[in-house]
């Protein structure tokens, strides 16, 4: 039985291998500063075609998505942890929950209703909305998961010291929550990256550089 495991997960490696060392070979051809740094063409210049835009416009919404959602995050998890012991605070990791589970076309459409429709046209901030939508919940639970994780003793510590609760979690929670806290943004971050759906209802596509 061993063997047998053993060698359908050398078969599934070996086809994975052979499906990627295909497209490297087929693609290395191709890919070139000019490919990396272009614009999209007719069929008729194809050669002069690139993915330049498409490369700017995935920073620049991913980078506009964290700089909204992070902070927003950061500080729901710290308010769950360290304050929202009642109901408020089961409101908000309910809607946090059903966030985290909420399909991402349906975050795109409801951007879409809400941003894209008044302004009349499709755009990178529409679309960076939705990511930051999407990044919000994941890193409020997981702020909230690292900062319980920080041993009690530490706040009574800061507290019996005369700091301030806010000083206490500024200075000593959340430095010894960072690692933690770091780690559940870079997977926010590495999910938004790949998403496509919400963007599809926010900011479509443009084949030129557009500021």
């Amino acid at each position: 039985m061993t063997v047998l495991t053993a060698a359908c997960a050398v078969v599934a490696i070996a086809i994975l291998f052979i499906i990627l060392g295909y497209i490297a070979i087929q693609g290395v051809t191709s890919l070139s500063f000019g490919f990396l740094t272009n614009t999209p063409q007719d069929l008729t210049n194809i050669k002069n075609s690139g993915i330049g835009n498409a490369i700017l416009g995935s920073l620049l919404m991913t980078g506009l998505s964290c700089a909204i959602g992070l902070p927003i995050g950061i500080a729901a998890g710290v308010y769950l942890a360290e304050i929202g012991s009642g109901w408020y605070g089961k409101i908000v990791r309910f809607v946090a929950d059903t966030m985290t589970g909420t399909p991402s076309i349906i975050i795109g459409i409801f951007i879409y209703t809400l941003v894209v429709l008044p302004m009349s046209q499709y755009s990178g901030l529409a679309g960076s909305l939705a990511l930051a939508i999407i990044i919000i919940p994941i890193v409020a639970r997981t702020t909230e998961e690292m900062i319980k994780l920080v041993p009690q003793p530490m706040r009574e510590g800061g507290l019996a010291l005369g700091a301030a609760q806010w000083r206490v979690t500024w200075d000593i929670v959340l430095p010894a929550a960072a690692s933690g806290i770091a780690t559940g943004a870079i997977l926010a971050v590495a999910r938004v990256s790949g998403e496509t759906a919400p963007l599809l209802f926010t900011a479509l596509n443009n084949r030129r550089y557009n500021y």
